[in-house]
């Protein structure tokens, strides 16, 4: 009788908690679709505003890794595109952060954190070429590779790593004599790529044209 009980209960409790997950993240997804769309990646206020509203999404929800992985996204994005700026150096410190609590949460894609990993290695590189260059090659380069292991479709580490290599290969004068081949496998796995809700789909406006 007492194991009819149990499983009448657990049956109920089935019934009674998918839904309520389905609403919790389709609520989540309305707001953060709601704030990924105001955010402008060239403007340092609209950046900081976006990324507050990202880190109350993720205070809300704790057990989901796209509002920590948006925050170090956007914060990455703008400190490569605007190295000098003082601001840039503080948003990668939280950036880091947010990379590295969302490798330990469950459920969260490992190709695209550890793409962020070698995109944040890559911003720090930006900060200071001189500097920065030799301390941080590998660790891009390795993290890309890792990304890549990790879901070999994933169309975005791959298009990253063939960024960083043709940079330094301007510097090094060094050739990627499979460049072309690269670039058209980088674009076969962007046009095959389907996402859903607010999975990272970026990357496809940085293929060189």
């Amino acid at each position: 009788m007492k194991s009819l009980i149990f499983n009448l209960f657990m049956f109920a409790f089935a019934l009674t908690a998918s839904p309520v997950s389905a609403q919790s993240t389709a609520e989540m997804n309305r707001l953060l679709g709601s704030s990924l769309q105001k955010i402008r990646p060239n403007d340092i206020q609209s950046v900081t505003q976006g990324i507050s509203e990202l880190k109350r999404i993720a205070t809300i929800y704790p057990e989901q890794w796209l509002p920590i992985y948006y925050q170090a996204l956007f914060a990455i994005q703008y400190a490569i595109q605007r190295p000098d700026d003082k601001a840039s150096a503080a948003l990668l410190i939280d950036a880091k952060q947010n990379i590295d609590k969302a490798e330990h949460l469950a459920g969260a894609d490992l190709s695209e954190v550890y793409t962020l990993s070698g995109f944040y290695d890559t911003a720090l590189i930006v900060q200071n070429p001189s500097v920065n260059g030799m301390r941080y090659y590998s660790d891009a380069i390795g993290n890309y590779q890792r990304a890549i292991h990790q879901n070999a479709a994933n169309p975005r580490p791959r298009l990253l790593l063939y960024l960083f290599n043709e940079q330094m290969n301007k510097f090094t004068g060094g050739t990627n004599f499979n460049a072309e081949k690269d670039l058209q496998k980088i674009k076969s796995l962007f046009d095959k790529e389907q996402k859903t809700d607010f999975e990272p789909s970026w990357g496809k406006d940085l293929i060189p044209k």
